[in-house]
Parts: structure tokens; C-alpha cells; sequence
């Protein structure tokens, strides 16, 4: 359901897996080297919202549309433990807007 960008740490897989069931990291798929397009063909056919802190995506999508579906996190540089909890208080926002066929873009601060 989730494809987590390697600019995100591993943990929010634990954090977002049991409510988003079929999520998956870059590390985990051994993608992390990827290029962006790889990644983008990878979530749309297998149908996965990109997590990604990485304003490269948005462009492609500002251009390209969706989807893929996309959650932009803008933090900054930020510790594992604030993203974490972080996710933990957007459970529901990110429930809504990947249920949402019309949202294509969610933007996390």
C-alpha cells in the first residue's frame, strides 16, 4: 500500500505497516539505489503511495500526475523518534487521503 523513499528511516515501516498492510521500504525491496523513475514505475504497478521527503517526486507528479499517490514529508532534517510520531498523530489524515481516488498529494509538516 505505502512505498517508504530511503530518505525515510526503516522504523516508520513498523509505525504504518499494521494499518497500511502490503507497505514496504526502498532497503527492503534492495531499491535504495534506484533512480526516482524507477521508483515511480515500481508504486505505480504495484499500485503503492510513495513517502518521500524528496521534492523530486512532486515535480514529477505536479507534471505527470497520478498516479502514483504521493506524501511529501517537509521536515527538514528531523530525528527518527519526531517522524515517528509524527506518522502516529497523521494515521487517520493518511487513511482519508489513500482511501481518496480524487487527492493525489499529501503534504506532511
Amino acid at each position: 500500500m505505502l512505498l517508504i523513499d530511503q530518505n525515510l528511516p526503516l522504523k516508520l515501516k513498523d509505525i504504518l505497516a499494521p494499518f497500511f498492510p502490503g507497505t514496504v521500504h526502498v532497503k527492503e525491496l534492495h531499491m535504495e539505489r534506484s533512480t526516482d523513475t524507477d521508483l515511480w514505475r515500481y508504486a505505480v504497478e504495484k499500485e503503492l503511495v510513495i513517502i518521500t521527503k524528496d521534492s523530486d517526486f512532486y515535480d514529477r507528479l505536479t507534471l505527470k500526475g497520478h498516479p502514483p499517490k504521493l506524501i511529501w514529508v517537509r521536515t527538514g532534517n528531523a530525528s527518527t523518534l519526531f517522524l515517528v510520531e509524527l506518522f502516529r498523530s497523521n494515521i487517520s489524515t493518511i487513511q482519508t487521503f489513500v482511501k481518496n481516488p480524487d487527492l493525489a498529494y499529501l503534504e506532511i509538516l
